[in-house]
């Protein structure tokens, strides 16, 4: 990991902290569009967007629902996506059951479909959340596995059971600062008090607790100040990328904490497989 670190160029670092929605390698697509979940999303890798992969490596994608079609085409489009960029990248996606659950609620897709958490803790009866948690997860990672989703997301299946460092509290400290945003919550405590070592992801950048606040650009650098590894979905993937890119180059973001992530980065991509060399 340590020599392909050091191969990388800065922008090529810089890129493998964030993971998007695949529609942010569309830039005919306004932001509003990227983030609305019923607007259209993107089904296939075009040439424009192997461009913007080219110009913003970005770390992983994350896939929605309005970007599944069928296994095949998800399949074929994920493959396209991986061939196209230069690191391998995380592939990841919400798959928690409920009203979240991209892959079960498309009807191409055969998973067990649950109206909510909520409705199945009405029952009483610790049995049936234990019944849907081991069911939706082994037929969630079935489906996964057929259709090449399954390399970042079984580990980082955006769901609570997977992710312990994904923390999503909106306010937290004394200053109000997002649990994404601050360093008493990622260094303090999950590094410092509870002594976590791993892989730290942020929440959505684009949630309104910080975009009513923040430019994309301040969100992804005042993250990486906080000690976040991987970047969630920036309200504006080239504002974000630009603005991390321009704080290490002026120095606001050291060289050494940049590598630390980038290393962190590359190591889960080895661990789980993602990347082999």
């Amino acid at each position: 990991m340590q020599q392909l670190l050091e191969e990388m160029t800065l922008e090529q670092k810089v890129g493998q902290l964030f993971l998007v929605r695949p529609d942010s390698l569309d830039l005919s697509q306004t932001q509003d569009q990227i983030n609305d979940a019923k607007a259209d999303g993107v089904t296939e890798l075009t040439d424009a967007m192997r461009q913007t992969l080219a110009e913003y490596p970005v770390g992983g994608v994350v896939i929605f629902g309005k970007n599944l079609e069928s296994p095949q085409q998800i399949t074929q489009f994920l493959d396209d996506l991986q061939q196209a960029s230069d690191t391998p990248l995380f592939t990841a996606i919400d798959e928690e059951g409920g009203l979240v659950a991209r892959l079960a609620n498309n009807a191409a897709f055969d998973l067990p479909q649950y109206e909510s958490a909520a409705a199945v803790g009405t029952s009483g009866n610790p049995e049936d959340a234990r019944a849907v948690g081991t069911v939706t997860l082994n037929k969630t990672l079935d489906d996964l596995r057929s259709c090449e989703l399954v390399p970042f997301a079984q580990n980082v299946n955006n769901a609570p059971l997977i992710m312990a460092a994904h923390i999503t509290v909106p306010q937290v400290t004394e200053d109000d600062t997002p649990a994404s945003l601050s360093s008493v919550m990622l260094m303090d405590l999950l590094r410092g008090e509870l002594g976590y070592q791993g892989l730290i992801v942020t929440d959505s950048l684009a949630m309104q607790a910080i975009t009513d606040v923040y430019t994309p650009g301040q969100a992804a650098v005042k993250a990486l100040q906080a000690g976040a590894d991987l970047l969630l979905m920036p309200n504006g993937l080239a504002d974000a990328y630009t603005a991390v890119l321009e704080a290490v180059q002026d120095g606001t973001i050291p060289q050494q904490r940049l590598d630390e992530s980038v290393q962190r980065i590359l190591q889960c991509k080895y661990q789980y497989g993602i990347l082999t060399q």
